[in-house]
């Protein structure tokens, strides 16, 4: 049998933003978060004596990329997350996982809705960040 106990649960992640980079705050009640998505991107060195006639590359400038977020509506909640986003505040974002570790970054919010529900499913909302610089992943975040 396969042992996962060092298999970190997602649940009981939570996402802090701050505008100074020093006191934050826990707006989102987070459903599913997806990791900042940076890219490596690539030169394409090809010239006439590339090896087999074939493309060769290398490694160029990282793409800060985006980030994502959804969450349990709150109108405090996402009153601020509004607020970001017209007055277009460059914002600190820390996602942190139960075992403490997690990404740090600054970015915008470029993509605030509200997805209102049926049923018995609450009012959620979808949050997109743009990037300033590629995130930074630590394994110990301290919030103190």
């Amino acid at each position: 049998m396969t042992d996962f106990t060092p298999a970190v649960l997602g649940f009981g992640s939570k996402v802090y933003v701050s505008t100074d980079g020093e006191t934050y705050t826990q707006v989102f009640y987070t459903k599913d978060v997806k990791s900042p998505d940076a890219e490596l991107g690539m030169v394409n060195i090809t010239n006439n004596d590339s090896p087999n006639m074939s493309e060769e590359q290398a490694p160029g400038i990282f793409k800060a990329g985006s980030y994502e977020l959804e969450g349990v509506y709150t109108s405090d909640g996402f009153d601020t997350l509004w607020g970001y986003f017209t007055n277009r505040t460059l914002v600190y974002v820390i996602e942190l996982f139960t075992d403490g570790s997690g990404y740090e970054f600054q970015g915008w919010v470029t993509k605030p809705e509200v997805e209102t529900k049926t049923e018995n499913e609450g009012n959620m909302y979808k949050i997109g960040f743009a990037l300033q610089t590629i995130a930074q992943y630590h394994t110990t975040i301290s919030m103190s």
